[in-house]
């Protein structure tokens, strides 16, 4: 299929089973590689693409594993398997040795959030302590401090 064809597909048609012919396992569906410390910034702009894609049920439970019986097993599992290396062609090559591969997207996203994504008391305090001491440097622009007051 060319670039050109990519175009024709009717979304209509596509259900959060089916795989789309330009869609393959070798795809990075975000530019953000996920690194350990920039959580937030990765999983946020992951679930986007994933929404885009229709794929999206696959790492927030919507969908379960159909049995094996099930005339959508198969069609799942393809599409389950295209969610999870997705997952792991955004993540830092470093990174990926110290996650552990799982069957199922929602299981791999599951173990990656409750791993990275901790909030605790520490890092609350130290956010609004960020907040409290953030100034406007001599040079910088308003647009430039307001986006370093929004990031925090």
């Amino acid at each position: 299929m060319t670039n050109s064809d990519q175009s024709h597909v009717d979304p209509k048609q596509t259900s959060s089973f089916s795989i789309v012919p330009f869609e393959n396992r070798g795809t990075k569906i975000t530019q953000v590689v996920f690194n350990g410390s920039n959580y937030d910034a990765w999983s946020r702009d992951f679930r986007l693409a994933l929404l885009a894609k229709g794929k999206l049920d696959y790492i927030d439970g919507t969908i379960s594993k159909p049995k094996t019986t099930d005339p959508d097993f198969k069609s799942w599992r393809s599409a389950n398997a295209l969610v999870t290396a997705w997952i792991f062609n955004s993540i830092d090559t470093d990174l990926k040795n110290t996650i552990s591969l799982r069957d199922e997207a929602t299981q791999l996203w599951t173990d990656i959030k409750q791993r990275f994504a901790l909030i605790n008391d520490a890092h609350i305090f130290k956010l609004e302590y960020d907040i409290l001491a953030c100034k406007q440097g001599p040079t910088e622009t308003i647009m430039s401090y307001y986006g370093r007051i929004k990031r925090l």
